[in-house]
Protein backbone atom coordinates (compact mmCIF):
# COMPACT_ATOMS: atom_id res chain seq x y z
CA UNK A 1 0.00 0.00 0.00
CA UNK A 2 1.28 3.60 -0.71
CA UNK A 3 1.63 6.07 1.93
CA UNK A 4 0.40 8.56 -0.73
CA UNK A 5 -3.34 7.09 0.11
CA UNK A 6 -3.33 7.52 3.00
CA UNK A 7 -1.68 10.69 4.34
CA UNK A 8 0.01 14.15 3.48
CA UNK A 9 2.85 16.05 4.04
CA UNK A 10 2.53 19.36 5.89
CA UNK A 11 5.15 22.53 6.75
CA UNK A 12 4.04 24.48 10.28
CA UNK A 13 5.52 28.18 9.52
CA UNK A 14 5.26 30.37 12.41
CA UNK A 15 6.93 34.09 12.70
CA UNK A 16 6.55 36.34 15.70
CA UNK A 17 8.23 39.60 16.65
CA UNK A 18 9.56 38.75 20.03
CA UNK A 19 10.15 42.92 20.93
CA UNK A 20 13.43 42.48 22.21
CA UNK A 21 16.28 43.88 21.74
CA UNK A 22 20.26 43.74 21.86
CA UNK A 23 21.60 46.81 23.97
CA UNK A 24 25.08 47.39 22.97
CA UNK A 25 25.70 50.72 24.86
CA UNK A 26 23.74 49.72 27.91
CA UNK A 27 25.64 45.80 27.91
CA UNK A 28 29.18 48.33 27.96
CA UNK A 29 27.68 50.27 30.90
CA UNK A 30 27.16 47.17 32.88
CA UNK A 31 30.72 45.64 32.20
CA UNK A 32 32.50 49.02 32.79
CA UNK A 33 30.19 49.33 36.51
CA UNK A 34 31.15 46.07 37.28
CA UNK A 35 35.24 46.15 35.75
CA UNK A 36 33.99 42.53 33.61
CA UNK A 37 36.75 41.58 31.10
CA UNK A 38 35.62 40.35 27.99
CA UNK A 39 32.14 39.82 26.76
CA UNK A 40 31.00 37.95 29.56
CA UNK A 41 27.12 39.15 29.53
CA UNK A 42 24.79 40.80 27.21
CA UNK A 43 22.01 43.13 28.15
CA UNK A 44 18.46 41.98 25.83
CA UNK A 45 15.99 44.27 26.75
CA UNK A 46 12.61 44.33 26.08
CA UNK A 47 11.41 46.67 24.14
CA UNK A 48 7.34 46.49 24.42
CA UNK A 49 5.67 45.06 27.40
CA UNK A 50 2.55 43.77 26.73
CA UNK A 51 0.41 40.69 28.17
CA UNK A 52 -1.16 40.71 24.57
CA UNK A 53 2.55 39.94 23.27
CA UNK A 54 2.86 37.04 25.66
CA UNK A 55 -0.57 35.34 24.74
CA UNK A 56 0.49 35.25 21.44
CA UNK A 57 3.75 33.77 22.13
CA UNK A 58 2.13 31.04 24.11
CA UNK A 59 -0.70 30.37 21.72
CA UNK A 60 2.58 30.03 19.20
CA UNK A 61 4.01 27.64 21.52
CA UNK A 62 0.66 25.66 21.81
CA UNK A 63 -0.19 25.79 17.75
CA UNK A 64 3.64 24.42 17.57
CA UNK A 65 3.39 21.49 19.95
CA UNK A 66 -0.34 20.20 18.67
CA UNK A 67 1.53 20.08 15.36
CA UNK A 68 4.45 17.34 16.61
CA UNK A 69 1.52 15.83 18.34
CA UNK A 70 -0.44 15.24 15.47
CA UNK A 71 1.98 14.49 13.20
CA UNK A 72 4.90 12.15 12.45
CA UNK A 73 8.54 12.74 11.25
CA UNK A 74 9.45 12.78 7.37
CA UNK A 75 12.67 15.15 7.18
CA UNK A 76 14.81 17.35 8.78
CA UNK A 77 13.42 20.59 7.45
CA UNK A 78 10.44 20.55 9.64
CA UNK A 79 8.06 18.59 7.02
CA UNK A 80 5.96 16.03 8.89
CA UNK A 81 3.30 13.44 7.84
CA UNK A 82 -0.21 13.78 8.70
CA UNK A 83 -2.08 10.86 8.37
CA UNK A 84 -5.36 11.59 6.07
CA UNK A 85 -7.75 10.13 9.32
CA UNK A 86 -6.56 13.06 11.37
CA UNK A 87 -6.55 15.31 8.79
CA UNK A 88 -10.18 16.62 9.29
CA UNK A 89 -9.79 16.98 12.76
CA UNK A 90 -6.27 18.62 12.96
CA UNK A 91 -6.78 21.32 10.45
CA UNK A 92 -9.89 22.38 12.07
CA UNK A 93 -7.94 22.53 15.58
CA UNK A 94 -5.22 24.52 13.06
CA UNK A 95 -7.90 26.89 11.88
CA UNK A 96 -9.91 27.90 15.06
CA UNK A 97 -6.31 28.35 16.78
CA UNK A 98 -5.13 30.58 13.38
CA UNK A 99 -7.97 32.36 13.66
CA UNK A 100 -7.78 33.08 17.40
CA UNK A 101 -3.92 34.06 16.61
CA UNK A 102 -5.25 36.62 13.92
CA UNK A 103 -7.53 38.58 16.30
CA UNK A 104 -4.55 39.04 18.90
CA UNK A 105 -1.95 39.73 16.37
CA UNK A 106 -4.58 42.49 15.07
CA UNK A 107 -5.25 43.86 19.03
CA UNK A 108 -1.33 44.19 19.19
CA UNK A 109 -1.18 46.21 16.00
CA UNK A 110 -3.78 48.34 17.04
CA UNK A 111 -2.20 49.04 20.51
CA UNK A 112 1.46 49.05 19.08
CA UNK A 113 1.39 53.15 18.82
CA UNK A 114 0.45 52.89 22.28
CA UNK A 115 2.94 50.84 23.72
CA UNK A 116 5.62 52.46 21.98
CA UNK A 117 4.69 55.88 23.86
CA UNK A 118 4.53 53.18 27.09
CA UNK A 119 8.30 52.56 26.24
CA UNK A 120 9.51 55.80 26.15
CA UNK A 121 8.58 56.51 29.63
CA UNK A 122 8.89 52.93 31.44
CA UNK A 123 12.57 52.45 29.71
CA UNK A 124 13.70 55.64 29.89
CA UNK A 125 17.09 56.76 29.10
CA UNK A 126 17.38 53.19 27.71
CA UNK A 127 14.47 54.63 24.91
CA UNK A 128 15.71 53.92 21.82
CA UNK A 129 13.41 54.66 18.51
CA UNK A 130 15.67 52.85 15.93
CA UNK A 131 15.27 49.78 17.92
CA UNK A 132 10.93 50.01 16.55
CA UNK A 133 9.36 48.93 13.35
CA UNK A 134 7.26 51.44 11.58
CA UNK A 135 3.66 50.94 12.45
CA UNK A 136 3.18 50.15 8.71
CA UNK A 137 5.55 47.48 8.91
CA UNK A 138 4.86 45.42 12.38
CA UNK A 139 2.65 43.36 11.11
CA UNK A 140 4.48 41.69 8.40
CA UNK A 141 6.11 40.54 11.80
CA UNK A 142 3.60 37.77 12.61
CA UNK A 143 2.21 35.22 10.47
CA UNK A 144 1.25 31.57 10.97
CA UNK A 145 0.71 29.12 7.81
CA UNK A 146 0.27 25.60 7.18
CA UNK A 147 1.20 24.21 3.74
CA UNK A 148 -0.10 20.95 2.86
CA UNK A 149 1.62 18.52 0.27
CA UNK A 150 1.14 15.14 -1.11
CA UNK A 151 3.82 12.62 -0.51
CA UNK A 152 5.82 12.70 -3.27
CA UNK A 153 5.53 9.41 -5.75
CA UNK A 154 9.49 9.37 -6.29
CA UNK A 155 10.13 8.58 -2.46
CA UNK A 156 11.44 5.08 -1.45
CA UNK A 157 9.37 5.60 1.69
CA UNK A 158 6.14 5.35 -0.08
CA UNK A 159 5.41 2.27 -0.47
CA UNK A 160 5.20 0.09 2.61
CA UNK A 161 4.15 -2.81 3.83
CA UNK A 162 1.03 -3.33 4.93
CA UNK A 163 1.53 -4.31 8.14
CA UNK A 164 4.43 -1.06 8.29
CA UNK A 165 1.47 1.07 7.81
CA UNK A 166 -1.01 -0.36 10.24
CA UNK A 167 2.17 0.30 12.97
CA UNK A 168 2.43 3.74 11.56
CA UNK A 169 -1.17 4.66 11.73
CA UNK A 170 -0.93 2.93 15.08
CA UNK A 171 1.79 4.64 16.33
CA UNK A 172 -0.09 8.26 14.82
CA UNK A 173 -3.67 7.54 16.59
CA UNK A 174 -1.25 6.71 19.91
CA UNK A 175 0.79 10.06 19.73
CA UNK A 176 -2.95 11.94 19.06
CA UNK A 177 -4.16 9.69 22.49
CA UNK A 178 -1.22 10.44 24.65
CA UNK A 179 -1.26 14.15 23.88
CA UNK A 180 -5.16 14.61 25.04
CA UNK A 181 -4.81 12.31 27.79
CA UNK A 182 -1.70 14.64 29.13
CA UNK A 183 -3.56 17.62 28.41
CA UNK A 184 -6.61 16.57 30.66
CA UNK A 185 -4.62 15.35 33.20
CA UNK A 186 -2.73 18.72 33.44
CA UNK A 187 -6.42 20.65 33.60
CA UNK A 188 -7.50 17.87 36.47
CA UNK A 189 -4.05 18.61 38.64
CA UNK A 190 -4.97 22.23 37.74
CA UNK A 191 -8.23 21.63 39.58
CA UNK A 192 -7.85 19.08 42.69
CA UNK A 193 -4.39 21.67 43.41
CA UNK A 194 -7.57 23.93 44.01
CA UNK A 195 -9.50 22.21 45.90
CA UNK A 196 -8.80 22.14 49.77
CA UNK A 197 -11.20 19.01 50.50
CA UNK A 198 -11.32 15.70 50.99
CA UNK A 199 -13.54 14.48 48.41
CA UNK A 200 -15.49 16.21 45.56
CA UNK A 201 -18.48 15.24 43.89
CA UNK A 202 -18.37 14.90 40.01
CA UNK A 203 -21.34 15.10 38.05
CA UNK A 204 -21.15 12.70 34.86
CA UNK A 205 -23.95 13.75 32.13
CA UNK A 206 -23.12 10.85 29.76
CA UNK A 207 -24.77 8.61 32.09
CA UNK A 208 -28.45 8.55 31.87
CA UNK A 209 -30.31 9.64 35.30
CA UNK A 210 -27.67 12.79 36.33
CA UNK A 211 -25.65 10.40 37.87
CA UNK A 212 -23.34 12.27 40.86
CA UNK A 213 -20.86 9.85 42.94
CA UNK A 214 -18.49 11.23 45.46
CA UNK A 215 -14.65 10.14 44.85
CA UNK A 216 -11.39 11.31 45.90
CA UNK A 217 -9.72 13.20 43.00
CA UNK A 218 -7.04 10.69 42.75
CA UNK A 219 -9.61 8.41 42.02
CA UNK A 220 -10.71 9.83 38.95
CA UNK A 221 -9.49 9.20 35.44
CA UNK A 222 -11.24 12.02 32.68
CA UNK A 223 -12.03 9.99 29.42
CA UNK A 224 -12.62 11.78 26.04
CA UNK A 225 -16.04 13.02 24.72
CA UNK A 226 -17.90 12.41 28.00
CA UNK A 227 -19.23 15.83 30.03
CA UNK A 228 -17.74 16.58 33.54
CA UNK A 229 -19.02 19.18 35.74
CA UNK A 230 -17.82 19.91 39.21
CA UNK A 231 -20.21 20.21 42.43
CA UNK A 232 -18.66 21.21 45.34
CA UNK A 233 -21.66 20.73 47.63
CA UNK A 234 -24.14 18.34 47.28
Amino acid sequence: MSLQNVAVLVRLNISQWTARKYDKRVTQEVSDSHGTVGEVGRYNKRIVISDLLKRIGQKATRVRTEYYDNTLAWDTDGIQLLPSANYMEYVGMFNEHKSEWNDMVGEFISAYPQLKLDAQRLLNSMYNESDYPEPHEIGHKFGMDLTVMPVPSGDFRVDIRDDELARINAEAKRTVDDAYKASMKEVWQRLYDRLDRKNIYIHIDAIPGSVMIEVEPHQVQLEKDTAYSLVTSR
